[in-house]
């Protein structure tokens, strides 16, 4: 699998960084609401979680579980529908981590 580099900036002053970009010569080509709710999962040990992410186009559904302090072992489909996915996982109880949208 490739690296995969991530970085979440949550408290962001939209509309001077959209500003900023249009200074720099930036162009908005779509805009998509990104909604992400992360569960615990007791069985995969600490660190294993599962998530549902629906990233304006598609919804995905996927299981991470970390192998050692720098790798994670990772399982991935798509889904139909985030709140179904969401709704499923508090069926099992799980304990909701976090939800971002």
């Amino acid at each position: 699998m490739p690296l995969e580099v991530e970085a979440r900036l949550l408290d962001v002053d939209t509309a001077a960084l959209h500003a900023r970009l249009h200074a720099l010569g930036a162009v908005q080509t779509e805009a998509a609401l990104f909604r992400e709710a992360l569960f615990i999962t007791p069985q995969g040990g600490e660190g294993s979680y599962l998530r549902a992410r629906h990233d304006g186009r598609r919804v995905t559904v996927t299981h991470k579980a970390p192998v050692d302090t720098l790798s994670r072992v990772e399982a991935e489909f798509g889904a139909d529908d985030f709140e179904a996915a969401v709704a499923l996982f508090q069926f099992f109880v799980l304990d909701k981590k976090v939800h971002y949208q």
